[in-house]
């Protein structure tokens, strides 16, 4: 009489991951039946033996190997192990993927061509895309900054110059000082207190009743200094965090 045999015994057998479409494999009875593909995570697997039953495992267990020959396993954090430029600390680019495997999409700025630097203690996001105030601040708040606070000339006079070194055309650029709220009445978007300003000779003058968004003017013509514009008009801007 055929011994039957004890399931942990089974389970100790060597295992294959089978194919997710139209694969056989042999059934307890010697017949042949197909096997599925993942389901949550999970897939069947066959054991090397021909009276068997197909044993499932999980798919870290099926994905030790580096498939895409990036250096990362799925084990390991590979979020996509069919691509190679797809893995934890990957360079994230404007794809609309997570390249680098945090879970996030895009993250950091990543579409709005920002160029990081650091003044003193603080980080800086030089970003060229042309945006609304809104959209600006929206942007920097996601990389947990907020638009630039200009805080003495020596700060200016550096962020001025990486302005105009990035982008030396155009109405400015967009940083944090705003009278959204209350006409007149200038406040940094970061909570600081205004303590420097610099505006051009008659600015800001609300011009048209409709400009409430403050700008970097690096134009030599109005000697570098600042601007009121209408907070819907999309020019580049500069993110500042600590």
């Amino acid at each position: 009489m055929r011994e039957h045999i004890r399931t942990n015994e089974r389970r100790a057998w060597p295992r294959a991951c089978v194919p997710v479409e139209g694969v056989a494999s042999p059934s307890r009875h010697g017949s042949l039946h197909r096997v599925g593909g993942w389901m949550m995570g999970w897939r069947l697997v066959v054991p090397f033996c021909i009276l068997c039953a197909p044993i499932l495992v999980s798919q870290d267990e099926c994905s030790s190997g580096d498939a895409d020959g990036d250096g990362w396993t799925v084990p390991d954090g590979d979020c996509d192990d069919s691509d190679a430029s797809i893995h934890p600390g990957a360079v994230e680019q404007c794809d609309g993927m997570d390249n680098d495997c945090d879970s996030q999409i895009d993250e950091n700025y990543v579409c709005q061509n920002c160029t990081d630097d650091r003044y003193g203690d603080h980080f800086y996001a030089f970003c060229t895309e042309e945006l609304d105030w809104v959209g600006a601040q929206e942007v920097c708040e996601e990389a947990g900054m907020n638009l630039l606070t200009v805080n003495d000339s020596a700060e200016e006079e550096w962020a001025q110059g990486l302005a105009v070194s990035y982008d030396g055309e155009g109405y400015g650029w967009w940083m944090g000082l705003n009278d959204r709220e209350n006409e007149g009445e200038f406040v940094w978007v970061s909570g600081e207190a205004v303590t420097y300003t610099n505006w051009d000779g008659g600015e800001p003058n609300d011009a048209n009743g409709g400009e409430d968004c403050a700008s970097l003017l690096h134009w030599d013509v109005y000697d570098y200094q600042w601007n009121d514009l209408p907070c819907d008009v999309t020019i580049p801007f500069v993110c500042e965090g600590s």
